[in-house]
């Protein structure tokens, strides 16, 4: 697990109630104060524990702060990845399509970069998901190729037609040998998605975690049925 500290403030002259709801945080998010109070003109900081579990691979929540004035929605993404990594793997988005429409095409820059040993060439696995907040996946595709030294390419992932407006979590999993990596990069849908939403896909970077842990043979072989443990 690994703490962050939130500061949360208000423009309102008086002072305001918040509801924190991690209903939606999938499991991820602990807290020791379900509410507490920003007083008016001030700024508080707030803390949450986020928890990673045990499952490989990347997983999306929701954290909700409730107040008599607004909602406000934090998408919370933990990558958890095998203790043993060959490659380090990194999804990028281009910056014009942090934002875009459904049914376009989401242009994406991977990089996988060794940072272990290896005798030979890998044979990987990888593995392009768009997911919602509340961790469905939406989409799903993967490719096999052999990798030797740094490789990065352009990727063009297909946003489906009927996605409703909102944040989504694109991430990419690779799977080799006895070891597994995983990257993720948050977008938003929809032209009428809240322009604070818009503004979290580069802020809310703060809250993704990587955390590793030990994996056998075994497990990673149920990977390539699930890409998790």
């Amino acid at each position: 697990f690994k703490v962050y500290e939130l500061t949360l403030n208000t423009d309102s002259e008086t002072d305001t109630e918040v509801e924190v709801d991690v209903s939606e945080a999938n499991g991820h998010v602990r807290v020791t104060q379900n509410t507490f109070k920003v007083y008016a003109g001030k700024s508080v900081t707030y803390k949450i524990t986020v928890l990673a579990g045990n499952q490989l691979g990347t997983s999306a929540g929701k954290l909700k702060f409730k107040s008599d004035i607004k909602t406000i929605t934090l998408p919370i993404v933990v990558e958890v990845e095998s203790e043993r990594v060959i490659f380090d793997s990194k999804i990028d988005i281009a910056p014009d399509f942090k934002v875009v429409e459904a049914g376009d095409i989401l242009k994406t820059h991977i990089t996988l970069l060794p940072v272990g040993p290896r005798e030979r060439i890998v044979d990987a696995i990888v593995k392009y998901t768009i997911r919602d907040l509340d961790n469905n996946i939406i989409y799903t595709e993967s490719e096999t190729f052999a990798v030797d030294e740094q490789k990065s390419y352009e990727k063009e992932i297909p946003a489906p037609v009927d996605l409703s407006a909102g944040s989504y979590v694109v991430n990419i999993d690779v799977l080799y040998e006895n070891a597994f990596a995983t990257s993720s990069a948050l977008f938003v849908v929809g032209a009428e998605a809240p322009s604070e939403e818009a503004e979290d896909v580069n802020n809310i970077m703060i809250l993704i975690m990587i955390l590793t842990v030990p994996v056998m043979a075994y497990l990673i072989m149920e990977t390539i049925k699930r890409f998790k443990k």
